[in-house]
């Protein structure tokens, strides 16, 4: 279970921090002139040079403010020419070739077979009109053009379209031989009304000069278009380049003013660092050469870092020396979280806790031999890890142990650990207590809120053993019925593991935790084999390894059990009830293993 570290070292560290504030430095009262000496010496700016630089910088963001918002200009007209070619005047020289060809398909259909064909009159009359008014959206953003198109629809309105209502031959041969004497020997019945007088301005040939003349002006449109296109886009490229020289004068520029503004005056300083971090005695600090106040202020803070890094040199010395004193402490707390007495005969035991911190952890475990050839096997998490939650964990191991040497079961175990929990205000602990009976194939559990253990079958089949009771809380205060035990078959060939919460929550790079389903796959791969419960440890353990990437971000605690067959010790030496307690050098509870070490 992970909590924040509280406890003497995490207050010593914080108080640590505040004195590190204001030190009392011992060389200092030697030299009590030395900091005030240099501190008028070190001190002063001049303001005409701050000032400087704030017009030089007011200057250069107005300067690059400017060149922006032309750029932005620049940008914007080109963008609005190109936009216009291609979606106005473009498309306008379309739609004034497809009048064109409108109106060339009326003026041929009259001169083939007048009055013309019906079905060439209406499609031609059609497309003008869908032509016509499209062509003079197009050109609404020119005045010129827009009267010249106006002027147009009027010609084709009086001319054309007179020439496609239904009639006499002589409409239709009118207004192809109007204004062209050429013409009026070639269509057949040229009298009638006078829709063709070329006074008029009606006519084919009137239509034809209007177009030419909405192209002549369309035509000069485009150059001019195409032309401010062009200009734009070279204004851009030299603006493109014109900036690229600019950053790149700017960089060369910053990086001399950098190199004679901070990086030599920084070496100067770092220089002094590097003197006070190998313990030379700190003296008044030298002011660097350079003219601004930056970094006069910043020796300053240099020189007082100097006095700091000394006082905080004798301080390491001293808690070097706590910590040799304290070494034999703490290797003492971690054998009692871990120390596990010889199981009675016929139980075979492995078990392994790894701290997330240095030695000390929350979790403990342990194993106890009882009479009548049972064994007691105990796993417990105390919310947090450190080295107050493993001061907390060694007191309720040692209770609950107690509690069984005194011949109590499980229930009142749990009892005793929860009057050692007593005194606690925001700490618990989870807690699960079994005993095996090889003697009648038996076993018996109190599951306080723990992390439910793994009972592999001999078949390889995987059983839960399932919470018989809450955790234990000091604001909990239980009652007769408040825990109780269960019990199950445990037969040669079964294995029963016990594990903390820190098991399963390894994590990999993408947050996903190990579980309760590898951790399955982990012992299925275990089934069928000769059970060995050190070797059945180190493969639970080995999954974390490969798994997680922060397995060490709580403790781990891996406890596992079985019982061997009954055989004659006179055959079979491994028989010997003294053997099957025998504690692998892999499994010494006095060391703290590495899953990454692991092989």
């Amino acid at each position: 279970m992970q909590r924040g570290m509280r406890g003497p070292l995490g207050r010593a560290s914080a108080q640590g921090g505040e004195k590190g504030e204001k030190p009392v430095n011992p060389q200092r009262s030697s030299q009590p002139s030395t900091p005030r000496a240099s501190t008028p010496r070190l001190s002063g700016s001049r303001p005409s040079t701050r000032l400087l630089v704030a017009v030089v910088g007011a200057l250069a963001s107005a300067l690059t403010a400017g060149i922006a918002l032309g750029g932005w200009f620049v940008h914007r007209d080109h963008e609005r020419t190109v936009v216009q070619l291609t979606e106005r005047w473009e498309p306008a020289q379309a739609t004034l070739a497809q009048v064109r060809d409108a109106v060339d398909e009326v003026q041929a259909d009259c001169l083939i077979h007048p009055p013309g064909d019906q079905a060439v009159q209406q499609e031609a009359r059609r497309r003008l009109d869908a032509a016509l008014p499209r062509l003079h959206t197009l050109v609404s953003d020119s005045q010129g053009l827009e009267l010249a198109v106006l002027e147009l629809s009027q010609t084709v309105e009086r001319s054309v379209a007179a020439a496609l209502l239904p009639g006499s031959a002589s409409r239709c041969s009118a207004a192809v031989t109007a204004g062209d004497p050429a013409m009026a020997g070639v269509a057949a019945g040229a009298t009638g009304p006078g829709v063709g007088d070329p006074g008029d301005g009606t006519g084919f040939l009137a239509v034809q000069s209007r177009a030419d003349q909405v192209q002549n002006l369309l035509n000069g449109t485009v150059r001019s278009a195409q032309s401010e296109a062009e200009n734009g886009a070279t204004t851009l490229l030299l603006y493109v380049f014109g900036m690229c020289l600019a950053a790149v004068l700017a960089v060369v520029a910053g990086t001399a003013l950098i190199s004679s503004r901070v990086l030599a005056p920084m070496a100067r300083i770092e220089a002094q660092l590097r003197d006070a971090a190998a313990g030379v005695p700190p003296g008044p600090a030298t002011a660097p050469t350079d003219r601004g106040g930056l970094f006069t202020r910043l020796a300053r803070e240099a020189d007082r870092t100097r006095m700091r890094l000394a006082q905080m040199q004798w301080q390491s010395g001293r808690d070097q020396a706590a910590l040799a004193q304290h070494g034999p402490a703490a290797t003492g707390i971690h054998r009692i979280l871990t120390s596990r007495e010889d199981p009675g005969p016929g139980v075979v035991v492995g078990g392994r806790l790894m701290a997330a911190e240095g030695l000390i952890a929350g979790d403990y475990l342990g194993t106890l031999p009882l009479p009548g050839g049972r064994t007691a096997l105990l796993v417990g998490d105390v919310s947090g890890h450190g080295v107050e939650a493993g001061l907390l964990a060694a007191q309720l191991k040692c209770a609950a142990q107690a509690a069984f040497r005194a011949g109590l079961d499980p229930v009142r175990a749990a009892h005793t650990t929860w009057g050692a929990l007593a005194h606690e205000d925001e700490r618990f602990t989870t807690l699960v207590l079994a005993v095996l009976d090889p003697a009648t194939a038996t076993l018996t559990w109190l599951n306080a809120g723990h992390e439910e253990p793994y009972l592999l079958r001999a078949d390889g089949t995987v059983e839960r053993l399932a919470p018989t009771g809450p955790l234990i809380h000091p604001f909990l205060r239980p009652t007769d019925d408040t825990w109780r035990t269960a019990s199950t078959a445990f037969t040669p060939g079964d294995l029963l593991v016990l594990a903390t919460d820190g098991l399963t929550e390894g994590r990999t790079t993408d947050g996903s935790e190990l579980g309760d389903e590898r951790v399955l796959d982990a012992l299925h791969g275990l089934s069928g084999r000769d059970l060995n419960p050190a070797a059945a440890v180190e493969a639970l353990l080995e999954a974390v390894r490969r798994h997680g990437v922060d397995w060490d971000r709580d403790d781990i605690t891996v406890l596992a059990a079985t019982t061997a067959p009954t055989t004659d010790p006179t055959t079979d030496p491994t028989a010997d009830p003294t053997t099957a307690s025998t504690t692998d050098p892999t499994t010494d509870p006095t060391t703290r293993h590495d899953p990454r070490s692991l092989g």
